[in-house]
Order: C-alpha cells, then structure tokens, then sequence
C-alpha cells in the first residue's frame, strides 16, 4: 500500500473518517478519471461519471476492504468493474463511443513518426486498455493487475505479451 494511502485507508474504513476518504480521493482522482477516459475512448463525461461511481462504491465497500493490500489496485478493480457492468447495462452507448474511434489508426504522420499513447489506447480492447494503463501508466505490478483484474497472475504476463506484440506489429506497420 502506498504510504500516503495507508493511514488515510484505516482511518477512513476504521473511524468512518469522511475527511480521509476525501483526501484518497483527492490523491487518486486524476489518475482514475485518466483511467476510465481511455476506457471510454476519450468520453470525459462518462469517464468522470464512473469515476465517482467508483469512488462511491469505495466508499461503501472500504470496511470489506483487506487493509494490508493496495488501496490503489482495489480501487482499480471497482473502477474497471464499474466500467463493465456499465457496458453490460448500456450496449448502445458503448457502440456509439466505438464508433467515434476509427479501428484503423489515421493520421498524417510521416514514415517514421511513433504512435503516440493514446492512438495506441484507441487499437485495444478495453480489458487491453485496462491491462496496459494500469500497469504502464499507474505503475501497478503484474501481481496487482490479477487482484485488479480479476485475473491468475499467468494469464495477466500472457495477455500482456499479446498485446504488446499486437502494438509492436501495427507500429511496424505505420513505419513501413
């Protein structure tokens, strides 16, 4: 657990602090507003609206939390399942922010120009997305991307061995 976050953690789940809980959302609200906007391909209002449904959920789910893991990784994994389970319940719109985002990368870049983060984002699925931010981008490791993700700690390295071999092989493809 982060240090910052470890205090603030007990005093919120322990003593029903308000005032830490703010101040965790205060330190990660950035980071998983940033998180969810890949999610949502760049939707900023439905990122900042799951968000706070994230940290709601937090919120109500902080006494269950285990103090001694990461905050931050728990966190993570409400907000990706916030994310899914609004895919889940709103099809149309997730169709309608896929069709905001080309499958195919455009741009009038030259040969030898890199694709920059948040094209690469908008080639992956968003449990790919979810793999690569949180890992590259949040600094959580491959054990902490399972408890996330939901996922066995082999199938997280192999995922993201694929995905990192789907991005290599399209960058090739621009540069060529």
């Amino acid at each position: 657990m982060d240090i910052d976050d470890s205090a603030l953690v007990r005093r919120a789940a322990l003593e029903d602090d308000r005032a830490a809980f703010s101040q965790l959302v205060r330190l990660h609200q950035s980071g998983l507003r940033n998180f969810m906007g890949r999610l949502t391909r760049g939707n900023h209002s439905l990122a900042g609206e799951l968000a706070n449904d994230a940290f709601v959920k937090a919120w109500l789910a902080l006494k269950r939390h285990n103090l001694d893991s990461s905050f931050r990784s728990w966190l993570y994994s409400i907000a990706y399942r916030t994310f899914l389970d609004h895919c889940r319940r709103n099809r149309r719109t997730m169709e309608q922010i896929d069709e905001q985002t080309p499958a195919e990368h455009e741009g009038g870049r030259s040969a030898g120009a890199a694709l920059d983060y948040e094209a690469a984002m908008k080639l992956l699925e968003p449990d790919e997305v979810a793999l690569v931010d949180l890992h590259y981008k949040k600094g959580l490791s491959h054990a902490e991307l399972a408890e996330a993700l939901n996922m066995p700690l082999g199938s997280v390295k192999t995922k993201m061995r694929a995905v990192l071999q789907h991005l290599s092989a399209r960058f090739k493809e621009t540069v060529s």
